[in-house]
C-alpha cells in the first residue's frame, strides 16, 4: 500500500511538473533584481566568479523528488532558467559583494555544486543551494574557504515557487558571504593581502 501512495504521489508531482511533452509556451525565470549595491564586505574585492558543476551548465530548471525517487535529478518541461544557475548566482554575489569595477583586490572564487528544486513530500518543496566559496589574493593563492548550503521552502509545488525560493536562497547566500568576508576584513593580514 505504501508503495502504491508512493507511485500515485510521483505521478501527480509529475503531472505538475510538466512529466509530458511541452504543451505552451515555455516561461524563462531568473532571481530578480537587487535592487542597487549592497553595504559591501568591508574587504577590496576585484571580483567574484562562479564555476558551476557540470550538470548545472544548461538553463534546465531541475528538481528532485527526494521522498521517491531521490537519486534521480529531473527537469520542467515548460520552465527555463534566463542563463545557467551560476551565471544568475555570480550576478546576485557581484551586485551584493564585488567593489567598484577596475578596482584592485582579493577575488571570491565560488563552486557551485547544487541548485535545484527538492521534493520532501508532493506538497512540500525547498530551493536548494550549496557552494563551496575561496577568497582568493590577487596573485591566486587562497587565504579563506567556506562552505554554505541554504534551503529556502517553495510556496508553490512548481516551477513559479521554485524561482521565487531560488530568490529568496540566493539572497541568503550573499548574506552570507558578505557577513564572512567582513569577519575576514577585521583580520588584519587578510586586509593587507588582499590590498598587495
Amino acid at each position: 500500500m505504501k508503495k502504491f501512495f508512493v507511485v500515485t504521489a510521483s505521478a501527480l508531482v509529475l503531472a505538475g511538473c510538466g512529466g509530458g511533452a511541452a504543451t505552451g509556451p515555455t516561461a524563462r525565470y531568473d532571481l530578480g533584481g537587487e535592487g542597487g549595491r549592497g553595504a559591501g564586505p568591508g574587504l577590496p574585492l576585484a571580483g567574484v566568479d562562479v564555476q558551476s558543476a557540470s550538470w548545472l551548465a544548461g538553463s534546465d530548471m531541475q528538481y528532485r523528488l527526494a521522498f521517491a525517487e531521490p537519486l534521480q535529478r529531473r527537469s520542467y518541461v515548460e520552465s527555463r532558467w534566463v542563463a545557467p544557475p551560476g551565471e544568475l548566482l555570480e550576478g546576485v554575489l557581484r551586485r551584493r559583494l564585488s567593489s567598484a569595477p577596475g578596482s584592485s583586490g582579493c577575488r571570491l572564487l565560488v563552486a557551485l555544486d547544487e541548485f535545484e528544486h527538492r521534493f520532501s513530500s508532493p506538497q512540500t518543496s525547498t530551493a536548494v543551494i550549496e557552494m563551496r566559496a575561496v577568497l582568493a589574493a590577487p596573485r591566486g593563492e587562497a587565504l579563506l574557504r567556506r562552505s554554505v548550503a541554504i534551503s529556502r521552502a517553495a510556496a508553490s509545488a512548481d516551477a513559479r515557487g521554485a524561482a521565487g525560493a531560488a530568490r529568496e536562497a540566493a539572497s541568503l547566500a550573499a548574506d552570507e558571504l558578505e557577513s564572512w568576508l567582513a569577519d575576514a576584513a577585521r583580520d588584519r593580514a587578510v586586509n593587507d593581502r588582499c590590498k598587495s
